[in-house]
């Protein structure tokens, strides 16, 4: 009840553990949803094998196989991709549920880097392990935020950001008990 709280109130966020845990196999995914409902946040990289290191790897997503766009794909036109540009991408998952966040390296494109200006956007994700995981993207080299305690009378959680190699401004959580 409390994760669901803090879900709702974060409005967008996709669930992790961290990877040292093992996790049973997952024998049903969940196949029929209440609407809306948000599937999942793709965000395009310059370098995939480096995303998965962090998002798979780190954040503990589980690991999904890698295949190259269709040059019809719908992602051409809604990211604005040049034609000649070829995207290979992998949708990762979470227990429960397969593709709930893709990664789309993008060749042949400079991607623009964010700049000084504030973010516009963030993906709000759930974990455990908050204080293994700050470990490790700081020994990436990422840039994090320091860790703040928030919550309500419901739920206590603690909370961190990272902004990943691409510029990508991504905000972790824990509930605490």
């Amino acid at each position: 009840m409390k994760q669901l709280l803090l879900a709702s109130a974060i409005i967008l966020s996709a669930c992790a553990t961290a990877p040292s845990e093992v996790r049973p196999p997952v024998t049903e995914k969940q196949t029929e949803f209440v609407y809306p409902h948000v599937k999942r946040p793709n965000l395009l990289v310059a370098d995939l094998d480096r995303s998965l290191a962090i998002y798979r790897d780190i954040l503990g997503f589980d690991d999904a196989p890698i295949g190259e766009s269709a040059l019809d794909s719908f992602s051409y036109p809604v990211f604005k991709i040049p034609r000649e540009a070829r995207m290979r991408y992998v949708y990762l998952g979470e227990p429960g549920e397969d593709r709930v966040f893709g990664l789309m390296k993008i060749s042949g494109v400079d991607l623009p880097r964010p700049s000084a200006a504030p973010h516009m956007s963030t993906v709000v994700i759930g974990v455990t392990g908050l204080a293994e995981i700050k470990d490790k993207l700081r020994a990436a080299g990422l840039e994090i935020s320091t860790t703040r305690t928030s919550g309500r009378v419901e739920f206590t959680f603690k909370e961190m950001s990272f902004v990943d190699p691409d510029g990508h401004m991504i905000v972790l959580y824990e509930v605490l008990d």
